[in-house]
């Protein structure tokens, strides 16, 4: 019951007057994770900054990285301790404890810390250590953790959050604040003084990285997208050819599905069909390439094959969640119908029914409607007999 007492003596905010911390010190030694986890969180809703230096050995990490790949999507239990302890470090705004560790034993805990404390104690005390450091391993985290508090978050504002990623990072709206001007004179005087050294290369990646401007400096430029970027030539539906009752485009919906559900399909002849019909221009079908359409990557686990046939000939009948079709309209009069494949702060990428991709700056759209269309066209296999759809649908399938 120990974790569930220290979670309930700190849950009000409203009620922490008077609670001691030392019940919560002490928890941080103990056998259990768990207990220890909310010792930390309790301790960081306290607002007791005397207790930071017990807080910051838990910032270390003491389990190796998994092995697994992707990396991204690997289990990782090693890394929330010390993920709350940083995050207790922040809310009790533990300046002064974490510019002190930098260089010890837990210097990689405090350094992580303060990415995330915009005041000028902070920046003050990171450019001074910088201008001192001989050690350049050490020197280039300083100066990492520096150019990352060159912006900060701006105001929260309705609309931040959606279904289509942000690639832009580390913040969503980046803005300047009061010390933003003093990092960058900061970080210029450390380019020059490490003129052509591994330093100086560091730190024009690390403003590229976050995406910050320092006259005098040319960052590395770093792509909006992710590798396997796809073709941007436009989507050409076919016409219908001829009378042949065997073609999907002379013959019902329901004969179609019937005899495409029936038929086994090959999944080798589907897949040159997936590219042969355009269903590449607007879906990516495996890991790491750039956002388009509804991503196909795990269709086959997710949907039957009748979901998949009424998806493909009757597109409009269910539309992927996050990827309904919106219409701009432009301060200049132009108007853009498409679905959001990637919004910022600034911009929203789409891409037409075309397949065509496009960026457009938020400060120039008037309009947003909500369509109730799909921008999958209707006709894609209309040339195609059901046992050529069954081709493609068997392909479908084997992406799990």
């Amino acid at each position: 019951m120990r974790e569930f007492a220290l979670r309930a003596l700190t849950d009000r905010k409203t009620q922490l007057e008077g609670i001691p911390a030392e019940a919560f010190i002490v928890s941080l030694g103990d056998t259990n994770p768990r207990v220890r986890a909310q010792a930390l969180v309790s301790l960081g809703r306290l607002g007791n900054t005397t207790v930071a230096d017990t807080i910051l050995p838990l910032t270390q990490r003491t389990s190796p990285l998994p092995t697994g790949r992707p990396f991204h999507k690997q289990a990782d239990p090693g890394r929330v301790l010390p993920h709350l302890g940083v995050q207790a470090l922040i809310a009790l705004n533990a300046t002064d404890v974490s510019l002190a560790a930098i260089g010890g034993p837990y210097s990689d805990g405090a350094l992580w810390a303060l990415k995330y404390m915009h005041n000028a104690k902070a920046v003050d005390g990171l450019i001074a250590r910088i201008k001192t450091e001989k050690n350049e391993q050490l020197k280039q985290q300083l100066l990492t953790t520096l150019i990352r508090l060159y912006h900060r978050e701006g105001e929260y504002k309705s609309g931040w959050w959606g279904t289509r990623p942000d690639t832009s990072g580390p913040y969503y709206d980046r803005k300047t604040w009061s010390q933003s001007e003093k990092i960058a004179g900061a970080i210029k005087q450390a380019h020059a003084s490490a003129s052509a050294s591994e330093t100086a290369k560091h730190i024009e990646v690390q403003l590229g990285r976050h995406k910050v401007n320092v006259k005098g400096i040319t960052a590395v430029k770093f792509a909006s997208g992710k590798k396997g970027k796809g073709p941007q030539t436009p989507l050409v539906l076919p016409k219908a050819a001829g009378d042949n009752k065997n073609l999907i485009a002379n013959m019902s919906y329901e004969a179609a599905a019937a005899r495409a559900a029936k038929a086994k399909g090959d999944s080798l002849r589907g897949k040159s069909l997936f590219t042969q019909q355009g269903c590449i221009a607007c879906h990516t079908y495996s890991n790491g390439q750039e956002p388009k359409g509804p991503h196909l990557v795990d269709i086959g686990k997710r949907y039957k094959r009748g979901e998949l046939i009424e998806s493909i000939l009757k597109p409009s009948a269910k539309i992927a969640q996050g990827f309904d079709t919106y219409q701009f309209v432009m301060d200049d009069g132009q108007s853009h119908i498409g679905f959001v494949v990637r919004e910022s702060a600034k911009t929203v990428s789409i891409r037409h029914a075309s397949g065509i991709a496009q960026e457009l700056a938020k400060g120039e759209i008037l309009e947003r409607k909500k369509g109730t269309q799909s921008m999958m066209p209707v006709g894609l296999v209309v040339n195609l007999t059901p046992e050529q759809l069954a081709d493609l649908l068997a392909y479908l399938e084997s992406l799990k």
